[in-house]
């Protein structure tokens, strides 16, 4: 399992909008607009775009709430390059979405250049996250 920390930076009194597949988030005391109703791919793109972005409270609304935790990073790893995801499998309530990137050689993620991210429907509709990892 990976550990990383984020911190989300804002300076002074100005808010800053941060768009990621159609929603908008601050860096106030506000919590994030849900993620949209989307296809699993399409939640685990928008996920990573989040992550690139170090966007950490929009990161963990693709989760379930129950698994937020799962993004208590310790610190920021390079970005996700060359990003391709595509549906493993799914049934109307799980999906598996395999995705591969550019090989990441950090200290928390040494050689890797895949994951599988694991998604299952809520009551409103939207896939949220939740677990990722190897294997």
């Amino acid at each position: 399992m990976r550990t990383f920390t984020p911190s989300l930076r804002c300076s002074g009194a100005v808010t800053a909008l941060v768009a990621v597949s159609g929603i908008l988030t601050g860096c106030g005391s506000a919590p994030p607009t849900p993620i949209a109703i989307q296809p699993p791919v399409a939640t685990t793109l928008s996920w990573f775009q989040a992550v690139n972005a170090h966007n950490m409270p929009v990161a963990q609304e693709h989760f379930v709430p129950s698994d937020r935790d799962m993004m208590a990073w310790s610190s920021w790893e390079p970005p996700f390059k060359d990003l391709q995801c595509q549906l493993s499998s799914a049934t109307t309530r799980r999906a598996d979405v395999y995705c591969t990137f550019a090989t990441i050689n950090s200290d928390d993620m040494n050689n890797v250049s895949f994951w599988n991210v694991y998604l299952q429907r809520d009551e409103s509709g939207r896939w949220l996250m939740n677990s990722d990892g190897q294997g």
